[in-house]
């Protein structure tokens, strides 16, 4: 049995989670002769596609915006139409909406929390950014543990899975080092959380005796298709995947018209932005308490 997952980042959540509702997971078998092929597959459960709907658009928006901005948009009506900060081209949606769905699983299985939610932090939306795309810590001890993440989207499995599996692969080498730390410190420093700066401050100085504490996740998020095979997300994983990092493990995400399906959850966060009140901007930061940058409480004005 492949129990590796597990006890890299946790178990499969169970209901009422989300990802329970949503979500079929099975950690597939690790052939004998291929020990670091570890691969955690997810597939979406029959008829929960318009809750998932529901769900990610408030992630949508709980990741682009900070909660003070739409506070202030909520009182500003009029502002609305100049801030609305969600991607619009294609590439970055899809980017963005993977990399969402990666970030809000690892705070479903795992006792870590996210260093901060880095799409709010992007000046420019249609672009996309650079450095680590997941960076979560042990809060009680970040030298306890810090898991390192890459998310990837592709459209054609066939045509691009074993180049993108393989760069995923690459990017996350046992003993790569996180890249963002120096970020996470300065936007420590800016909400004022001096304390949690000076520990970053100190494992960035000694960050290299820390390796072995460093676990690495891949995600990956495409089509699911019956045939031809070539063109499935999980079949890619299962025929490319091939890493010697043994703490490293790679999640699939298929969903069938994956696309429609993205288009459709930006289209209801949309909607959910241009009727924004106090009840909708309390179900978005229902979990804001699980990262590690908290961002000041907005003040009147």
């Amino acid at each position: 049995m492949n129990d590796f997952i597990d006890k890299l980042i946790g178990k499969h959540p169970e209901a009422p989670d989300f990802f329970s509702d949503w979500l079929i997971c099975e950690d597939m078998p690790i052939p004998t002769d291929q020990q670091n092929k570890k691969h955690r597959k997810l597939t979406e459960q029959d008829d929960k596609r318009d809750n998932a709907v529901e769900q990610i658009a408030k992630w949508l928006l709980k990741h682009h915006f900070m909660p003070s901005k739409l506070e202030r948009l909520i009182r500003k009506k009029e502002l609305l139409d100049k801030y609305n900060l969600l991607p619009k081209s294609d590439k970055t949606k899809k980017g963005a909406f993977g990399e969402i769905i990666f970030t809000e699983y690892l705070l479903s299985v795992t006792n870590l929390v996210v260093s901060f939610y880095r799409l709010r932090f992007n000046g420019n939306t249609d672009q996309s950014l650079k450095g680590d795309d997941i960076l979560f810590f042990d809060k009680e001890n970040m030298k306890n543990k810090i898991l390192l993440g890459e998310s990837k989207y592709i459209s054609d499995a066939s045509g691009t899975g074993k180049a993108t599996i393989q760069k995923i692969v690459d990017g996350l080498k046992n003993g790569k080092l996180p890249l963002s730390l120096s970020q996470v410190e300065a936007e420590l420093d800016k909400v004022g959380d001096t304390g949690l700066a000076d520990l970053i401050s100190e494992l960035l100085a000694d960050l290299p005796n820390y390796k072995d504490k460093i676990v690495y996740v891949g995600f990956l998020m495409g089509n699911k298709m019956d045939s031809p095979p070539s063109a499935d997300i999980v079949h890619q994983v299962e025929t490319h995947l091939n890493s010697d990092n043994p703490k490293f493990a790679m999640i699939s995400l298929g969903i069938k018209e994956s696309v429609a399906f993205i288009e459709k959850a930006y289209e209801k966060a949309n909607k959910l932005y241009e009727n924004l009140d106090d009840a909708i901007k309390t179900e978005i930061f229902t979990n804001e308490q699980r990262q590690l940058v908290v961002p000041i409480p907005s003040r009147n004005e």
